[in-house]
């Protein structure tokens, strides 16, 4: 990793007056088939692109690496800006989590910070852990809790009348849309270890068919502070565990040009 040293107190005032950074896909790497999952989703693909390669605001930053400054942007402001980028497009769902098959939104850092599911299909799983063949013995208060709590379940249920299904006997349906999870990580490169373990559970419990993952790399590896997930150390731990991880994975080291 390479450090732009500020050498003089105007250096670092010059730099902290900087607001906007210019966001680009430095580099891009394909695992376990991905791009030919991009291939047949064209539009997702371009727009997450888009999205992604956008000027944001910034907060600019000195950081200290022996007692020598250097230039450093607030990796937690980025963060957030990136999640405003991808709004952009709604099909998107952002903070869901996996449990008995099932996709929750979570308040919490133990979601998955984009996805794109089925929704319906989903929502009837929902039904089927909570009233089919093998139904919770509370079923009707966690069917009614997953409902409050998470929009796009509620949502599928002003089109459906799941009323009208059997209790008891499982609802038969068809995945129309693929299960596409992604995370935007600029934490502690342990961290690297937890999201690939939250994949693992996931497509163990109801299949996953892209992981998409965004890092720093270049430029903004050396505004980032140490020892944080990049883009190089994430391909490496993939190829160390690639007999573990069958699951498409899309991995997509960003840059920044300030």
């Amino acid at each position: 990793m390479t450090y732009d040293f500020l050498d003089t107190p105007l250096d670092i005032s010059n730099w902290e007056k900087v607001k906007i950074g210019r966001l680009t896909i430095a580099e891009q790497s394909y695992f376990n088939n991905a791009q030919i999952i991009l291939e047949q989703q064209k539009s997702f693909h371009k727009n997450l692109e888009a999205n992604l390669q956008v000027s944001i605001p910034i907060t600019a930053i000195s950081r200290t690496l022996k007692e020598k400054k250097y230039k450093g942007i607030n990796v937690t402001d980025l963060n957030k800006e990136l999640r405003t980028c991808l709004k952009k497009d709604t099909n998107l769902l952002f903070e869901l989590y996996n449990d008995d098959g099932i996709f929750y939104k979570s308040k919490s850092s133990n979601g998955f910070d984009f996805a794109c599911i089925d929704a319906e299909y989903n929502t009837k799983n929902l039904w089927n852990l909570c009233f089919g063949k093998k139904s919770l013995h509370n079923g009707q208060e966690h069917w009614n809790k997953s409902l409050s709590k998470n929009t796009f379940i509620s949502n599928v249920t002003k089109n459906i009348d799941f009323n009208s299904f059997t209790k008891g006997i499982d609802i038969l349906s068809t995945k129309k849309s693929l299960t596409i999870l992604g995370e935007l990580q600029f934490g502690n490169w342990a961290l690297a270890y937890r999201d690939l373990f939250k994949l693992l559970n996931a497509d163990f419990n109801s299949g996953v068919d892209l992981f998409i993952y965004v890092t720093a790399h270049n430029n903004l590896l050396s505004y980032s502070s140490d020892k944080i997930v990049c883009y190089d150390d994430f391909i490496k731990i993939l190829k160390e565990f690639s007999n573990l991880i069958k699951v498409p994975v899309w991995v997509i080291g960003l840059d920044i040009t300030i």
